[in-house]
């Protein structure tokens, strides 16, 4: 048996082959990116619309960023234009920028200079922010308004980050591993019929070291 999450580039021939050899093949897809029959998927869409909405509604602003890596993948590349779709539909200004090999402090303090930019932050770009420019990292989430779309992250921020706030997507991955449990010993698993689909919670302007990110 393979329970496969998020088949990066895998498509319905792959778990086809998969069956062919006597191997059963769960599928738990995030957004839509495999072409792959799956039996479960994980949905962040309602999750960062709620963000969006406080963040034009609430927080008045006008426009938003995604920081990218620039390694991703061509299944990540579509989430990413998808993300930036959903942003414009929430009439907020958004664009793509890619993390420069060097001078990242100024690269982070420039994300700083427009008072009405939001920031959203996968966990790749994430991490190696906070790997190469801890002290900087800490600066722009306690004067930006940053979500991690990826649900919580353990960065390097130091002691001075207690009083940092975020908006975060979060996935009870917990629940969702009892839930297929369940539905592998009763047979429910192996369905092809159906797909059941898990939501994601919008956490807004929780801080930085609190339950709602250890537990989530």
């Amino acid at each position: 048996m393979v329970i496969w999450l998020l088949p990066d580039g895998a498509d319905r021939n792959t778990a086809l082959h998969l069956r062919d050899l006597g191997t059963r093949f769960i599928g738990v897809n995030i957004g839509g990116v495999s072409d792959a029959f799956c039996r479960y998927e994980v949905r962040r869409r309602q999750a960062i619309l709620t963000i969006l909405n406080e963040w034009r509604a609430g927080m008045k602003l006008k426009t938003a960023v995604i920081v990218l890596e620039g390694h991703e993948t061509a299944a990540e590349n579509e989430r990413m234009t998808r993300l930036r779709r959903l942003v414009a539909m929430e009439q907020i200004s958004c664009e793509l920028v890619n993390v420069p090999k060097g001078h990242i402090s100024t690269f982070l303090k420039s994300l700083c200079a427009n008072k009405s930019n939001g920031i959203l932050l996968p966990a790749a770009a994430a991490t190696m922010l906070a790997s190469r420019a801890p002290d900087t990292v800490a600066e722009v989430l306690k004067t930006r308004c940053v979500a991690w779309i990826d649900g919580p992250l353990d960065l390097p921020l130091g002691q001075g980050a207690s009083d940092i706030r975020i908006d975060l997507v979060s996935v009870d991955w917990r629940a969702i591993g009892e839930r297929i449990a369940r539905d592998i010993l009763s047979g429910d698993a192996f369905r092809q019929s159906e797909t059941t689909i898990f939501e994601a919670e919008a956490h807004l302007q929780v801080p930085l070291f609190s339950e709602a990110l250890s537990s989530a």
